[in-house]
């Protein structure tokens, strides 16, 4: 099976409003899709930080991030991510 039909991508953007702490994940096929959406929340002065992720078959890596100084990205069952506030910059793997 070509490897590059496993690899899919996610952006999760993630702030904060009256409401409390937000993430927004979106799931993309395309490396150009997702770096459009990517791109997306970096230009909306409401959205405090985004990640876009890389996913193949059991890796994942992060391409692009903002805003993600004292935040952690994690990785939830099904391979769903979402970011959470941390003391610091950390990366997990499972949660």
């Amino acid at each position: 099976m070509n490897r590059s039909l496993n690899r899919t991508y996610r952006v999760v953007s993630f702030g904060e409003n009256d409401h409390g702490f937000w993430n927004s994940p979106s799931f993309h096929l395309t490396v150009g899709a997702a770096k459009q959406r990517f791109d997306e929340t970096y230009a909306n002065p409401e959205i405090d930080g985004a990640v876009l992720i890389e996913v193949d078959n059991d890796n994942w890596s992060v391409r692009a991030q903002f805003g993600l100084e004292n935040h952690s990205v994690v990785l939830q069952p099904i391979g769903n991510f979402r970011v959470e506030k941390a003391s610091g910059l950390e990366f997990i793997t499972n949660s």
